[in-house]
């Protein structure tokens, strides 16, 4: 996708195979989402950064498997979580929150960071002793957060039918309720929005504190 182009019957979706006309769309670019959003007038500074899972052989899965063993979250700077057995056969999954390096998500890598999954690798090895053995697998992805690292989920300014959805890299756990959300603010236009997932909250200026982001 390369823009929304809204106009007086609908929004033009503009793509590499050409036009499409739609009477509302939900953008829900992710890391290009601040650049699409741009030419509408909308300012939304977006933080991206490359984040990595990695997933530990485990010799007996039995005490980590759904139902014996929780999806975990370690409170802290650097604050950790992760995952029963789950995709992988014998291992768990386990990642840094917010803890990769900034890059451009059309220039990114996928290579893993090799400090990233050092500080991993010791924290699981310290929290899970000899259950946990060495590392099978690491795959990379984007984070893209704001300033206060809340939802958006709003109508842009001037172009009701032109909604703009950014899960601020938390978003999957409310995947059904974020996906009826959006489509509800593109389908129904008396629907009200949330004030703390607005586009022009104050939140979404603030400087940014990557401490606040650990939460």
């Amino acid at each position: 996708m390369l823009a929304a182009e809204p106009g007086a019957d609908g929004v033009d979706i503009v793509t590499d195979d050409g036009r499409t006309r739609v009477d509302a769309v939900v953008l829900a670019a992710d890391a290009w989402t601040e650049r699409l959003v741009a030419p509408l007038g909308v300012g939304l500074p977006l933080y991206v950064q490359l984040a990595q899972v990695t997933y530990f052989a485990v010799a007996d899965p039995t005490p980590f498997r759904p139902g014996a063993f929780p999806v975990w979250i370690w409170m802290d700077n650097p604050s950790y979580y992760g995952f029963p057995e789950y995709g992988l056969a014998d291992t768990i999954k386990a990642s840094e929150d917010c803890g990769g390096p900034p890059v451009d998500p059309d220039q990114r890598g996928f290579e893993p960071e090799e400090p990233v999954e050092r500080r991993l690798t010791s924290f699981v090895r310290e929290l899970f002793g000899d259950l946990v053995g060495p590392a099978r697998q690491t795959s990379t992805c984007l984070y893209t957060l704001t300033a206060d690292r809340d939802f958006v989920l709003d109508r842009v300014a001037d172009h009701p039918n032109v909604v703009v959805a950014l899960g601020a890299a938390h978003g999957f756990k409310f995947a059904s309720w974020f996906g009826r959300t959006a489509s509800a603010l593109a389908l129904d236009p008396s629907l009200a929005v949330d004030d703390g997932f607005a586009l022009d909250r104050s939140g979404l200026g603030a400087p940014v504190d990557p401490a606040a982001w650990l939460v």
